[in-house]
């Protein structure tokens, strides 16, 4: 889809919204987003040596690869003081031990309370050749300040000395933990190539009158096919105003985009 930035420079920073109709969130509620990799690599960092692989999976067809390194998460919210539970399922080529952190976004914080380095140092988890599930329980306790006013932390997994597989990770409170849920019923992405990033001389911002293309994408972690229908509209920075009509597109599959 393109559209033409004809309001302003800043007009097109944050553009899109994607609305599903006709679906329901599953009973708990899992605060990661695409934590099976049906998505693929969204909404997980780090990414760049790492493979989503199809038909070896704990959950649905795809699982993440990880040869080396760490990943990390997208940023989710949590309260502070309440004990979240953290399952995933993982298996490795041979037995080896991986580490996780839940570490607060802002790192300076993180650092200080030992939360955002040393994952298998902290953290250690033996995993085995066969897929297995395992539940962790984090407490955060960072103070927030001016600096980090959200308390907002990203999930990592790293140190591992074997090739291994990570599939099915939830982050949730209460029941259903232990087992995968997914962050919604139809998970649904957006991205535009235009945008350069902030470290970008350009910051991020488009020139008015610039043909600008976005891609969006749905992906079903669940096990059958649902017929959903797919809304998008373009607004302007403050998501308030809507650029142009909305377009919608229904279709019924296992993995939608």
């Amino acid at each position: 889809m393109h559209r033409r930035a004809d309001h302003g420079r800043a007009v097109l920073a944050l553009v899109a919204a994607f609305v599903l109709l006709g679906s329901s969130r599953a009973g708990a509620e899992n605060l990661l987003r695409n934590g099976s990799f049906e998505g693929g690599k969204r909404y997980w960092h780090d990414m760049a040596d790492k493979q989503v692989v199809q038909g070896d999976a704990a959950h649905g067809e795809s699982a993440l690869r990880i040869e080396k390194g760490l990943v990390q998460s997208a940023a989710f919210e949590l309260k502070p003081g309440v004990p979240v539970t953290i399952s995933f399922s993982a298996k490795a080529d041979a037995d080896t031990v991986i580490g996780w952190q839940c570490s607060p976004c802002a790192r300076e914080i993180g650092s200080k309370l030992g939360q955002t380095w040393g994952c298998k140092h902290h953290h250690p988890v033996p995993i085995g050749t066969t897929w297995k599930r395992y539940s962790v329980t984090f407490t955060p306790t960072a103070p927030q300040d001016g600096l980090w006013p959200r308390p907002t932390y990203m999930l990592q997994f790293a140190d591992a000395d074997k090739p291994w597989l990570l599939d099915a990770v939830t982050v949730a409170y209460g029941a259903g933990a232990d087992v995968y849920v997914p962050h919604r019923e139809i998970e649904v992405q957006v991205d535009c190539p235009d945008l350069k990033g902030y470290r970008d001389p350009s910051a991020n911002l488009l020139e008015k009158g610039a043909t600008v293309t976005l891609t969006g994408s749905a992906s079903n972690p669940g096990a059958q096919p649902r017929e959903v229908t797919l809304r998008w509209q373009l607004f302007d920075y403050e998501g308030t105003r809507p650029v142009g009509e909305p377009v919608e597109k229904k279709t019924v599959s296992g993995t939608v985009g």
